[in-house]
């Protein structure tokens, strides 16, 4: 009993190290799991508040973190669980051989399904060319692993492409209609979401078929997710979004996007003013054509709230 007391008491002083030190270190988080459990290091590190930490040094690829993953990847559940699978599928880019050395059959699968939510278009297309990646591995040991991810990343960029046609096709058919059939062809082919999406990443392809919709908008009860898209859509990536507000639309426009919050708590409109303000300080230099559109932005916000 005594034994048992003592082994709990270090275990407990080894974890209660990690709130101690800022930086994680791959060693000592591994020295935690061995002389306790993974479910004890992971509820520690949660309340430590450090798991986001540990998921982007995972993500880098590094063997000593990938080992960490995979002896803390019995302890994880739910949204833990589902962020180890993102971060393993994102080190698999990195440093494939590893993960298939490291990884089971079913981990390595897991990692290979590539379901990330809004990933980074960049670091999506290199994750779908990771089966040229491991087609260069040798090693009869990683043989069937090897096969397993390959098979998940392929079946995926097949459905990828074939998403990309249908939305290629929707696309066509939409910028074919009158304005006033362009949102309701929209809505007949399910792709209003997807437009929305699409139209939020700046995506200057569906971004073309603003002066489609734009004029049947304001009679609709979408208008106001339309509205939001380009508002928030205007932190993110403001070019494309200035420019079209430039041309005088009759719906998005200055006074509609840029002054009718949905979420009316003051500290959320300050945020959102401050947010707004630092996207268009970094666009100010480079396009200089559209600063009076930013300041009419800026001041139709500023007024109202």
């Amino acid at each position: 009993m005594k034994r048992l007391l003592l082994t709990m008491a270090l275990s407990f002083a080894l974890i209660s190290t990690t709130s101690a030190d800022p930086a994680l270190k791959p060693d000592h988080v591994l020295q935690l799991i061995h002389r306790s459990t993974p479910k004890a290091v992971a509820a520690k590190l949660k309340r430590d508040s450090k798991m986001d930490q540990l998921f982007t040094l995972i993500d880098t690829g590094d063997r000593k973190w990938l080992e960490v993953a995979k002896a803390l990847w019995p302890g994880l559940v739910g949204e833990a669980d589902r962020d180890m699978h993102w971060s393993v599928g994102t080190a698999l880019v990195k440093n494939p051989k590893a993960v298939l050395e490291i990884f089971s059959p079913d981990e390595v699968e897991a990692a290979c399904e590539g379901d990330f939510i809004e990933p980074d278009e960049e670091f999506f297309a290199a994750f779908l060319k990771v089966p040229e990646q491991l087609a260069l591995i040798k090693e009869p040991v990683l043989a069937e692993k090897k096969r397993l991810c390959i098979a998940k990343i392929t079946t995926l960029r097949d459905r990828v492409n074939e998403l990309k046609k249908e939305e290629a096709a929707a696309l066509d058919a939409v910028k074919r209609e009158p304005p006033d059939r362009a949102f309701d062809k929209l809505k007949e082919l399910r792709f209003d979401d997807k437009a929305l999406t699409r139209i939020f990443e700046g995506n200057r392809d569906w971004m073309a078929i603003l002066p489609l919709v734009d004029g049947s908008l304001a009679r609709r009860d979408e208008s106001r997710a339309w509205v939001d898209s380009m508002r928030f859509g205007l932190i993110e990536n403001p070019a494309p979004f200035l420019e079209y507000m430039s041309k005088g639309p009759v719906f998005l426009n200055t006074q509609n996007v840029c002054a009718e919050p949905s979420d009316t708590r003051l500290a959320v409109i300050d945020e959102h003013i401050a947010k707004l303000k630092a996207a268009f300080a970094r666009l100010k230099a480079e396009r200089p054509e559209l600063v009076p559109t930013m300041d009419a932005c800026l001041k139709q916000m500023t007024e109202k709230h």
